[in-house]
């Protein structure tokens, strides 16, 4: 019984982590919108979490204000066909110059 509580704290932390491909990234809260982001850029992607509980208006909302948040706060153009993602985290493929 133990070990089922333990693995299950252990499944529900990992909830919150960015995922393998951001390990050690420090993440970047922004605010954009209502939402409040913490983006994690590994060089070439994006991961965004969304923080705060406000209900999205609406996914397209939701996705602009990802888009928006990504671009002020990088200064790297969005890759939009490559975001992928849902209504807490979401994912997308950047372009820097320079």
């Amino acid at each position: 019984m133990r070990l089922s509580l333990l693995l299950l704290c252990l499944v529900l932390a990992g909830c919150s982590g960015p995922g393998l491909d951001y390990r050690g990234v420090p993440a970047t809260r922004v605010a954009q919108a209502g939402y409040t982001f913490d983006l994690y850029f590994n060089g070439r992607s994006v991961r965004g979490i969304r923080l705060n509980q406000t209900r999205p208006v609406s996914r397209r909302h939701f996705r602009r204000a990802f888009y928006d948040a990504v671009e002020a706060t990088l200064g790297c153009h969005v890759l939009g066909s490559t975001m992928d993602g849902d209504l807490v985290m979401l994912t997308v493929d950047v372009y820097c110059a320079g």
